[in-house]
């Protein structure tokens, strides 16, 4: 009797690793404190006091640029909590009390963002996840930027796809080593979350000390 219509243990194990590798990809970027209003995202989009300038697709907002079987899974990965000009502006509103004294003068801020990428790489031996945020800030009465935010990062790790391979042979006995390994430095997604926070939290942070000085010297 002929075995043509049972897969051999080859390819259950090919299909195996290609369900693994075809699992979802969440990315969650956002600046920690965020809630979503209950009148729905959108709402938070145009506001008197600031305007944002971004080119950014709300589809790319991250990439994953696999080694191995990159054909079985998505390289491009839109974020939960909407695009960067999304995020930069549920922030503004959050924290409206800080630029009151802006809004008192009549001024309001412009944001453009110039650059953002977020980018895991993956090469045979290691993989390397990185940020990298440009933004411009404006104040309507300057022409000069009264911020100039310019911001990379990187995480390099053993967090890809050889590894994933390598410690699925024989029997994926190699995670005994390798899931615990991804537990303590995050797998990629993981990765691209934390660098995408870190940024937003350290241009928030630069732009509320401009903010407080030029308060402090009435400018």
């Amino acid at each position: 009797m002929s075995n043509a219509r049972y897969p051999s243990h080859k390819n259950l194990f090919i299909l195996l690793l290609l369900l693994l590798y075809s699992s979802c990809t969440v990315i969650n970027v956002y600046v920690p404190g965020y809630q979503v209003s209950k009148t729905g995202r959108d709402s938070f989009v145009e506001n008197n006091f600031f305007e944002i300038q971004s080119k950014q697709s709300k589809e790319n907002f991250a990439q994953i640029d696999p080694f191995l079987f990159g054909m079985f899974y998505s390289k491009e990965y839109p974020n939960l909590k909407g695009d960067i000009k999304q995020l930069l502006s549920y922030e503004f509103v959050r924290n409206e009390q800080n630029y009151n004294l802006l809004a008192k003068k009549g001024k309001k801020l412009l944001v453009i963002v110039n650059d953002f990428q977020l980018k895991s790489t993956d090469h045979c031996s290691k993989n390397i996840s990185t940020v990298k945020l440009n933004i411009q800030t404006f104040t309507t009465d300057e022409k000069k930027p009264i911020l100039n935010f310019s911001f990379e990062d990187n995480i390099d790790s053993l967090t890809g796809d050889c590894y994933t391979l390598a410690s699925s042979v024989p029997l994926f006995l190699g995670w005994i080593w390798y899931m615990p390994y991804l537990g303590f430095r995050g797998d990629r997604e993981d990765q691209l979350n934390a660098l995408g926070r870190l940024a937003l939290l350290k241009y928030f942070a630069r732009l509320d000390a401009v903010i407080n000085r030029k308060g402090e010297t009435n400018e």
